[in-house]
C-alpha cells in the first residue's frame, strides 16, 4: 500500500501494538511515512504492551478517529 500513497487517499488510522508478532512495527512505520510524505491524512497510534488484536487502547483509538474524521 505504501507504493500507492497519494494525497487524495481518505483518512487512514494506522494502529499497531508494540507486542505484535504478526506484523512487524517497521511495516506500519513505512506506511505512515509514505502517507505523510504524500500529504495523505494519516493518524498513527502505537499501543505499548499490546499485540495484533484491536482490544484495549485500539478500541478507544478507533472510536476517536471515527468521531474526528466522520
Amino acid at each position: 500500500p505504501a507504493t500507492w500513497a497519494d494525497a487524495s487517499d481518505p483518512p487512514l488510522l494506522v494502529a499497531h501494538g508494540s507486542l505484535d508478532t504478526t506484523v512487524p512495527m517497521h511495516q506500519s512505520e513505512r506506511l505512515v511515512d509514505a502517507l505523510s510524505r504524500a500529504g495523505a491524512p494519516v493518524t498513527w497510534v502505537r499501543a505499548l504492551g499490546y499485540g495484533h488484536d484491536l482490544d484495549g487502547p485500539h478500541e478507544l483509538s478507533v472510536a476517536l478517529f471515527f468521531q474526528q474524521q466522520f
